[in-house]
């Protein structure tokens, strides 16, 4: 529902540019860079399943250098490519 979703942060002739924060209605909360609209740089995702990425970031997908938790203590270092893993370790 787009009514529970929101963002706080700098702007750039109306659209989202800069570092802000863009919460979900699913309690998934972004803090980071924004260009373009984008999630784009680094930036930190908390999903509201419990689940952490801090990370690099290209047009909304995790790509480049990346940390994701899950709630079960195992953990990814590595790179992403796309909001796929690229080469890992666990």
């Amino acid at each position: 529902d787009l009514d529970d979703t929101y963002y706080e942060g700098e702007f750039k002739f109306s659209i989202k540019h800069g570092i802000g924060t863009f919460k979900w209605s699913d309690g998934t909360i972004y803090k980071g860079h924004f260009i373009n609209n984008e999630m784009t740089g680094f930036g930190i995702i908390q999903y509201g399943d419990g689940k952490l990425y801090q990370g690099s970031l290209l047009n909304g997908a995790m790509d480049g250098y990346g940390e994701f938790y899950w709630k079960e203590e195992k953990r990814f270092y590595g790179f992403y490519k796309n909001d796929k893993r690229n080469s890992f370790k666990i």
